[in-house]
């Protein structure tokens, strides 16, 4: 009965059985009103937490992406368009083996190999 807030003194001091029982049903439901009213608070602060935790992990995800897709740091390109700026950046980087044979061609007087730098 403790548990609930209900005084013995209270509870004996009341005379007919009905006061009695609407005492302790009152009692019992203010207890568990309260009881939920924590519990719902625990809840939301703990959604909070989660939301909060989530938007972090979110914005890391995003750093992390943007720092991968921009391996190499040195080469710079400009345009407007995002989605144009990393293939034209992944295309360049797939083309740097080839830039790099004709270097050598070029330094040792040899052939050149053909040019399969195509811009679309």
């Amino acid at each position: 009965m403790k548990e609930f807030g209900i005084s013995q003194a209270a509870l004996s001091s009341l005379e007919t059985e009905e006061e009695k029982q609407h005492y302790i049903v009152t009692m019992m439901k203010k207890k568990l009103d309260e009881d939920y009213e924590k519990w719902k608070k625990e809840v939301e602060k703990t959604e909070k937490d989660i939301q909060k935790h989530e938007h972090i992990n979110e914005l890391k995800k995003m750093k992390f992406e943007k720092e991968r897709a921009d391996v190499y740091k040195w080469l710079r390109l400009k345009t407007k368009y995002d989605l144009m700026h990393y293939s034209l950046l992944n295309f360049l980087i797939c083309q740097i083996p080839f830039f790099k044979e004709k270097a050598e061609a070029r330094a040792n007087g040899g052939v050149e190999p053909c040019n399969l730098l195509f811009l679309v």
